[in-house]
C-alpha cells in the first residue's frame, strides 16, 4: 500500500481488534481538508494525509487522507 511497515503492523493490530482503516483519495487540497474535517466530526483517530505523484505525463500531486476508527 506504499505505507513504512511499522505503520502497517500497527494499523494491523488495530484491525484485528475490530478497528477500521479508511483512505480517501483526494484531488485537491481543499477535498483533503473536507475529508479531514468529516472523518473528525465522526470520530475518527489517528487522522493524517500524504502525497503522492500521479502516474503520466502531468505529474501533478495528489493527496491521500486516511483515518482510523476505534
Amino acid at each position: 500500500m506504499g505505507i513504512p511497515e511499522y505503520e502497517a503492523k500497527r494499523y494491523e493490530g488495530h484491525l484485528q481488534r475490530g478497528g477500521i482503516l479508511l483512505s480517501v483519495h483526494c484531488d485537491t487540497s481543499e477535498e483533503i481538508k473536507r475529508a479531514k474535517e468529516i472523518m473528525q466530526r465522526t470520530g475518527a483517530e489517528d487522522i493524517s494525509s500524504t502525497g503522492e505523484s500521479s502516474v503520466g505525463s502531468d505529474e501533478q500531486a495528489r493527496g491521500t487522507a486516511s483515518g482510523r476508527r476505534a
